[in-house]
């Protein structure tokens, strides 16, 4: 996600705007694939990181 400097100077903001140079930059990975698509099919508001990273291994052996 891009970030826009605050008019404070006091570190950024993330920003939703994304150039499609930069979208497709990230989407060409396999595991960031796998990222994005189970961070939409997650229904939890949080999502810890060691389960995430878990359920992208397992796709990626191709095991449960």
């Amino acid at each position: 996600m891009a970030s826009v400097q605050r008019p404070d100077g006091r570190g950024a903001e993330p920003t939703t705007e994304v150039s499609e140079d930069d979208l497709f930059d990230v989407l060409a990975n396999q595991r960031r694939r796998f990222a994005v698509h189970l961070l939409k099919r997650e229904e939890a508001e949080k999502l810890e990181i060691g389960d995430m990273a878990e359920q992208i291994a397992a796709w990626e052996n191709g095991t449960d």
